[in-house]
C-alpha cells in the first residue's frame, strides 16, 4: 500500500497518526526548549549576581586589608590597650602615693601651726608677766609697750648690754 500525499496533505489514516506524533513531539521539544531558555537566563542571571558578590566582597577586602593585616592590627590594638592598662595604674599609683604625702604634709603643717600659735600664746603670757613686773613709769602712754627705760635720773638703760642691774633693784639689795 502506498500512500501519496500531496500538497503536504496525507490521505491514509496512517500517515495522519504519524504526522499528529510528530507534531506532538515538536511541540513538546519547543516547550523544554523554551524551559531550557528560561534556565539558562535564570542561571546567567545568578551567575551575574556571583560575579557581582565577588567584586563587592573583593571591594570591601582591599578596603579592609587582607585577613593576615586585619589579625595583626588587632593584636597591635591589643598590645596598645595592655600598654595603655599598666600606664594608668602607674599614674593612679604616683597619684596615690602623691595624695598620701600632701595628706602627710597637711598633717605636718597642722602639728607645726599648732606649735606656733602655742609658742605666741607663751609669748604674749611672758610679754605680759614681764609688764606685769615693770614699774609703769617704763611704759609709753600711747602703745603701752616698753620704750627705752630710764632711770630716774633720766640716763638711758640699754636692756641688751651685758651687765645691766636697774639702780632700783641694786638699792634693793
Amino acid at each position: 500500500m502506498s500512500v501519496v500525499c500531496g500538497s503536504g496533505e496525507c490521505s491514509s489514516a496512517g500517515c495522519g497518526a504519524r504526522r499528529a506524533a510528530h507534531e506532538a513531539e515538536a511541540s513538546a521539544l519547543r516547550h523544554e526548549l523554551a524551559a531550557a531558555r528560561a534556565q539558562l537566563q535564570q542561571l546567567q542571571h545568578d551567575l551575574q549576581q556571583a560575579n557581582d558578590q565577588v567584586r563587592s566582597l573583593e571591594a570591601r577586602r582591599s578596603e579592609n586589608g587582607s585577613p593576615l593585616r586585619l589579625a595583626e592590627a588587632w593584636r597591635a590594638l591589643q598590645e596598645r590597650a595592655t600598654h595603655l592598662e599598666r600606664a594608668l595604674s602607674a599614674e593612679t599609683r604616683v597619684k596615690l602615693d602623691l595624695l598620701s604625702a600632701l595628706g602627710d604634709a597637711k598633717r605636718r603643717l597642722h602639728i607645726q601651726e599648732g606649735t606656733i600659735s602655742k609658742q605666741e600664746k607663751e609669748l604674749e603670757e611672758l610679754k605680759a608677766q614681764m609688764l606685769a613686773v615693770m614699774p609703769t613709769e617704763f611704759m609709753t602712754p600711747v602703745s603701752s609697750s616698753v620704750s627705752k627705760l630710764r632711770l630716774s635720773d633720766g640716763s638711758p638703760l640699754d636692756p641688751n648690754a651685758s651687765v645691766y642691774t636697774p639702780k632700783q633693784l641694786m638699792s634693793d639689795a
